[in-house]
């Protein structure tokens, strides 16, 4: 899967930028974006097999976003 990590995507908790999680060859875990202000804030999306973080409009809005 090609990940496209430009534009970089907003955090759904606290707005900040995301940076992309990769696992190291021993890792069993899937890609993902994370919050830059981790371990400050727990922010995640997680990526679609477009290689696209997957944005859930609707519980942006519940948190305010």
């Amino acid at each position: 899967m090609n990940i496209r990590t430009e534009p970089k995507p907003p955090c759904p908790l606290c707005g900040s930028w995301m940076v992309l999680c990769r696992p190291l060859p021993h890792q069993s875990y899937t890609p993902f974006w994370g919050c830059s202000e981790f371990p400050g804030c727990r922010g995640k999306r997680d990526i679609d097999s477009d290689g696209l973080p997957i944005i859930d409009e609707i519980s942006e809005v519940e948190n305010g976003q």
